[in-house]
């Protein structure tokens, strides 16, 4: 008879600082990221009819939240103009060359057959800062972006901060 082992192989707890942000279209993104998830997944129910009581059965459509960054604004606001751009891109509120000239604003979009996506990737990383899971965002694209708010009693070691939230078709786990 074997054994039943209840104790896991790793002991060590997933520490909410050790990760990495990887979008290709905004390369900043990695290095000023403060703040992301995993995001909620969830799925519908269907009803099955009885006539005493009405039984749930597990539905046929996943649905996923958005995957949210907080990221320091650089001096340059570079990612904050990235995802300006990105969005106005593909919205083209005013012409339709601001679509047309969405696929110049980034190296990555020079050569992605759909500008207005990005594939992003989240890595979870172990204690000691190695690869332990990464999260692939498929065709992820932003739908909005925080506002910035500049305030004359703040001190000058403070940093600013914005978000921006992501929809995508579907993500990914996998284990290193």
């Amino acid at each position: 008879m074997v054994a039943i082992k209840r104790n896991p192989q790793n002991t060590n707890y997933l520490q909410p600082t050790k990760f990495t942000v990887v979008f290709p279209k905004i390369s900043t993104v990695t290095y000023f990221c403060t703040k992301t998830n995993i995001p909620q997944l969830s799925s519908n129910q269907t009803i099955q009819p009885n006539p005493f009581v009405d039984l749930k059965r597990p539905g046929d459509k996943l649905q996923y939240g958005t995957f949210d960054i907080e990221f320091i604004v650089d001096e340059d606001m570079w990612s904050y103009q990235v995802l300006h751009d990105w969005i106005r891109g593909y919205t083209f509120p005013c012409s339709f060359d601001e679509y047309k000239n969405m696929d110049r604003k980034s190296f990555y979009s020079l050569y992605s057959p759909q500008p207005q996506y990005s594939d992003a990737f989240l890595t979870i990383l172990t204690g000691l800062n190695n690869p332990k899971l990464s999260v692939k965002f498929v065709d992820a694209f932003p739908v909005s972006l925080s506002q910035i708010t500049f305030d004359t009693s703040s001190s000058a070691e403070e940093t600013i901060h914005a978000s921006a939230s992501f929809v995508y078709q579907l993500f990914n786990i996998e284990r290193s």
